[in-house]
């Protein structure tokens, strides 16, 4: 793991991280992750995690085996098995935005995310947002918009963010089960490793922004949406 530049720096902290905190963040002694397609990434510490700063673009897991790329609606349909795809099936969108995973691919057992990161379960999103200074209570609501800023602090500027904690999350849209491309530059939902069982079909939940408010969705979906996932380590200091 190399050395990079993003890391919280909190004056003082008693229980949630408050705005003013927040707005501390410096530029020092931050580590960089890298996928198994030598994509370097950016990170951010935030409370005792390490997140990504940039939404995951690997094409493969990290044994090195491919995640299929798939473009046709029916077959993104169809699937039961990982993939991936950009947006409207543009490459141009990739570099900002990242690419879009079913959740088959999250939890595929050879892994998304780079040696030392994995996909951030329920609760590890859930301990994110109550350090951004989401109430418990909040944070355990299912289907709901929760928090009251938290996710202010998540987005970035061109997302109706303020971008304070440093996570700098964007408007990428997603893919409908049918394989439409929905929300760009509107909406940015990331999954979870966590399944939840719906009426006997499991699930995956996901936690998600969207540029018209400053809350955070909870929520679950079937398999085949296609969206972003962000990768995390803990602080090992």
């Amino acid at each position: 793991m190399s050395k990079g530049r993003l890391i919280f720096v909190a004056a003082a902290i008693v229980g949630a991280v408050t705005t003013a905190v927040l707005s501390q963040a410096i530029q020092v002694d931050s580590r960089t992750a890298t996928d198994a397609d030598s994509t370097v990434y950016a990170s951010v510490k935030i409370g005792d995690q390490w997140w990504m700063a940039e939404n995951l673009r690997a094409t493969h897991y990290r044994n090195g085996d491919p995640v299929p790329r798939i473009t046709d609606n029916a077959q993104w349909a169809a699937l039961t098995t990982g993939a991936c795809s950009e947006y409207d099936n543009a490459a141009g969108h990739v570099a900002a935005y990242g690419r879009l995973y079913n959740a088959y691919a999250v939890r595929d057992s050879r892994g998304l995310c780079p040696q030392g990161w994995h996909v951030p379960t329920d609760e590890e999103w859930k301990q994110l947002e109550m350090f951004l200074g989401m109430s418990s209570s909040e944070a355990n609501k299912m289907t709901a918009w929760r928090g009251k800023n938290e996710g202010q602090l998540l987005k970035s500027a061109d997302f109706g963010g303020d971008n304070k904690a440093g996570f700098g999350a964007r408007g990428s849209g997603y893919r409908d089960p049918k394989g439409i491309y929905r929300a760009e530059h509107a909406d940015n939902n990331y999954w979870t490793a966590t399944t939840f069982g719906n009426n006997g079909s499991v699930e995956s939940i996901l936690h998600g922004l969207t540029r018209r408010t400053p809350t955070i969705v909870r929520n679950f979906h079937v398999q085949t949406y296609g969206f972003s996932v962000r990768c995390m380590r803990l602080d090992d200091g």
